[in-house]
């Protein structure tokens, strides 16, 4: 059984992570690619996750630029996008 992140969990595993390589950001020629890589890294990719993530922030249901979404999108395309 999976445990539950929530989005702050998230945000803050991102934020630890980008400081334990701020180094290696800041030597980047590109340093906006590496944290987009990182960035990336965080967002749960496995339906399951994804659902576990809704659980425990509901206001992933909704999407701020309905711009970003595919023309018909399933529930997990709004929780990724609003991710």
């Amino acid at each position: 059984m999976t445990k539950t992140i929530s989005m702050y969990q998230l945000e803050k595993n991102l934020i630890d992570e980008l400081n334990d390589n701020k180094k290696e950001i800041l030597e980047r020629e590109y340093p906006s690619d590496l944290i987009t890589e990182y960035a990336d890294g965080w967002i749960p990719i496995y339906n399951s996750d994804l659902i576990e993530t809704l659980s425990s922030d509901h206001s992933l249901s909704n999407v701020d630029d309905t711009g970003l979404l595919p023309k018909n999108p399933s529930v997990h395309d709004i929780i990724r996008t609003a991710i």
